[in-house]
């Protein structure tokens, strides 16, 4: 469930770097990355990494050369894919209401647009027909009119969702794309994250190849993906195998019905890099209330804040009390230092009896976390720092007081 780094090198990484502090396993990320390559028999097929998760350009490059393609939501990410070395072959550019600008910028760059409304495909079509080719890759994203997830906020397909085109509209949308001739290559459909059951990907996929058999020009399908991760130990393992088995099964089925073969393509985030992550922090504060001890932290949901948002819950330890062997355990909730009341890191939790400079570690902070931060109270951002081949490397800066106001221009310009 957690990462591979052991305690005393989580300590010795908030000594040379201090904190807060991202920490991340290549070694655990190469694991993932080959798991679930290697659950997959099917060819031809492509791997994805949803960079959204963690999209620095480092992890990118390990995913790369593992043979993985990119997916990304916006121009900014897709920017960071080619920065770190992915052919434009291999970004995918799955954006939720593109705009003009972004429409632009992908047809440039060359890479594989997903388009998501039929107003978006209008948009395409109706502006920047002269710029697409047959080889222009478009790609149409499919609602299939239900979703799933861990809960509804990760839920990413359904009657009231903003993503994908509705089963109901889908025609629609192939009537649009033909009246501008457009190339439709690939389909795609994610119903949601956080997935501890294969079957509702497999019905939406299913869905999904119902419609490639009325449109001869797709050559590939994303089933999407949504793979989750234990961050408590309360869930059994999403059933990879069992899931790659069942999508080769329909895609061979596909190609002796239609003689066509598809290229599958699925797409993982949280599942390639979640469990490679620790957040460090140290303890800065030790208050008592009637029902527990408050800890106060160097940090708070500025920089890690999927507990605030979605109430999640990342296993916490007292790594320096663990070290030392300190054994006395007290109830304890994690607050930050964010001048707000939401901003607990973990409510009620067992820990080995914290002091002031401590270092708590919270387990399972490699996906949706550093991506999610913010300089908000003008915290600046955590470096990040990955472990490869027993050696620490920096591969995001510490922000600074210059970093707060990059991009401002001097005040005497504006006010003399």
């Amino acid at each position: 469930m957690s990462s591979e780094i052991e305690i005393r090198t989580m300590l010795d990484a908030a000594q040379k770097f201090g904190t807060p502090l991202f920490l991340y396993s290549s070694d655990t990320i190469k694991t993932k990355a080959r798991t679930l390559k290697n659950a997959f028999n099917y060819h031809p097929f492509l791997p994805l990494y949803a960079c959204k998760a963690n999209f620095n350009p480092h992890i990118i490059r390990i995913l790369s050369n593992e043979g993985f393609g990119v997916d990304a939501t916006s121009p900014g990410e897709s920017q960071v894919a080619l920065y770190a070395g992915v052919s434009s072959q291999n970004i995918f550019l799955t954006g939720s209401n593109l705009s003009y600008d972004d429409l632009n910028w992908a047809l440039k760059a060359n890479v594989t647009i997903n388009l998501d409304s039929l107003s978006q495909i209008e948009t395409l079509g109706a502006n920047f027909k002269d710029s697409i080719t047959p080889s222009t890759r478009l790609w149409l994203r499919y609602n299939p009119d239900f979703g799933a997830g861990g809960f509804d906020k990760i839920t990413t397909a359904g009657p009231e969702s903003k993503f994908g085109i509705r089963d109901e509209e889908f025609g629609e949308a192939l009537n649009i794309a033909k009246k501008y001739n457009l190339p439709i290559k690939g389909l795609h459909t994610h119903i949601g994250s956080m997935l501890f059951d294969d079957s509702p990907i497999i019905a939406a996929f299913e869905k999904l190849l119902n419609w490639a058999e009325r449109i001869n020009t797709v050559e590939e399908v994303d089933a999407g993906g949504g793979i989750g991760v234990s961050y408590d130990e309360k869930h059994e393992e999403f059933p990879l195998n069992r899931f790659a088995k069942w999508l080769s099964t329909m895609l061979d089925s596909f190609a002796t019905k239609t003689k066509r073969r598809l290229k599958l393509i699925v797409e993982c985030g949280r599942f390639l890099v979640a469990d490679a992550g620790v957040f460090l922090c140290k303890v800065t504060a030790v208050k008592k209330t009637k029902r527990r001890t408050l800890v106060g932290t160097d940090t708070g949901f500025s920089h890690f804040i999927r507990p605030a948002l979605y109430n999640a819950r990342h296993r916490a330890q007292n790594i320096s009390a663990i070290c030392s062997g300190r054994t006395e355990e007290i109830l304890c909730s994690i607050v930050g230092n964010i001048c707000e009341s939401t901003d607990v890191l973990a409510s009620d939790v067992i820990l080995r009896k914290p002091e002031i400079g401590d270092i708590i570690a919270f387990h399972t902070a490699g996906a949706y976390c550093f991506s999610m931060a913010s300089t908000y109270n003008g915290r600046p951002l955590p470096p990040e720092v990955i472990l490869e081949n027993n050696s620490f490397h920096l591969i995001r800066q510490r922000g600074d007081f210059n970093s707060l106001i990059a991009g401002v221009p001097p005040l005497e310009k504006i006010f003399s």
